[in-house]
């Protein structure tokens, strides 16, 4: 396959997965780690966006994403013929685009995108780290086996002894706090169904990443009224793992695995999520060879292949950091 038609596929895929992207986000998903000069990058993508363009499979709005007062940058979308020639790539794609025609959808594509980046930074900085899945949101849904919940994205994660399942919310405050109420509600009656054991096999942590301290402070607060009427105590919060952090923590230097988070249930600001199992086990290298699926890989894994992964611990990753990196080492 010709290396810019292989540049342009995966350009096409990641619009379709994420709806909106700038040319930095591009950049990065094409790019990041290659030996090539930032010059040299932006000039490569430039041109491939003006290809695609001229081919009618890319469209592009100006958008001021930055924060008030900041620099106008330029939004990309596919067209409808772009959505088309992805589905010919990609028949688990949904017939018809997705609406694209809303502010708020494209502040959430492009935040969506920011976490998935975020995530794939901390990978490539952590020996034996890996993203072995990034998946949309209808494709998170299908995971869960559920119509009633719909989270925008699910992360597959993996250390050197541990696998990380989440599912993530993206708020832009733009709904009330009785929105998001109910949707934690939604999440606990898929949780006490028991229907998502089907799909998976530990229930998994769920990221909210609003837009500032305060909103996420607010959701938690809201969540963990939800949790108390469920009269379950302490259980009920160890069970569904709710925890949130601001985007501009999660995409700092310091990544997703900072403290940052702030956990239903919980006073100040931690590390991870969950606890540690007494029990960890090497992932096969089944599992292990379906890293990289963060982009490219939109189509949700098989019932066999997902059969195949070793137990999902969820364990706290980041609150026992010294100790996996210990490991990682003795592995080296």
């Amino acid at each position: 396959m010709n290396l810019s038609f292989a540049r342009q596929t995966e350009v096409i895929s990641q619009l379709a997965g994420f709806r909106f992207l700038t040319q930095p986000q591009i950049d990065e998903f094409l790019f990041a780690g290659s030996s090539l000069t930032a010059l040299s990058r932006q000039v490569i993508v430039r041109r491939l966006l003006v290809r695609l363009k001229r081919q009618g499979l890319v469209q592009m709005t100006p958008r001021v994403v930055a924060s008030a007062g900041g620099t106008a940058r330029l939004v990309y979308f596919l067209s409808a013929a772009g959505y088309n020639r992805a589905r010919d790539g990609n028949s688990a794609l949904r017939a018809g685009r997705p609406g694209i025609r809303s502010s708020t959808l494209m502040e959430h594509g492009l935040a969506c995108a920011d976490v998935a980046l975020a995530f794939r930074r901390l990978a490539r900085s952590r020996p034996g780290h890996e993203i072995l899945e990034w998946e949309c949101d209808w494709q998170a849904a299908e995971r869960l086996g559920s119509s009633v919940v719909v989270p925008d994205a699910h992360l597959s994660y993996a250390t050197a002894t541990d696998t990380l399942e989440a599912f993530f919310e993206i708020d832009r405050a733009t709904e009330g706090s009785k929105v998001f109420k109910r949707k934690v509600r939604r999440y606990l009656e898929l949780y006490w169904s028991g229907d998502w054991r089907r799909h998976l096999k530990e229930w998994p942590i769920i990221f909210t990443v609003t837009p500032s301290s305060t909103r996420a402070r607010l959701l938690k607060r809201v969540t963990e009224t939800v949790l108390d009427a469920q009269g379950e105590g302490a259980r009920i919060y160890r069970m569904t793992k709710f925890r949130f952090a601001t985007l501009d923590d999660v995409i700092a230097p310091e990544g997703p695995f900072a403290e940052i988070w702030h956990r239903a249930g919980e006073s100040g600001l931690h590390a991870g999520s969950g606890r540690v199992d007494s029990v960890t086990r090497r992932l096969a290298p089944a599992v292990r060879s379906r890293a990289g699926r963060l982009g490219s890989g939109l189509l949700p894994a098989g019932k066999d292949e997902h059969d195949r992964r070793t137990h999902l611990n969820n364990t706290d990753i980041a609150s026992n950091w010294h100790a996996q990196t210990h490991e990682v080492g003795r592995d080296a």
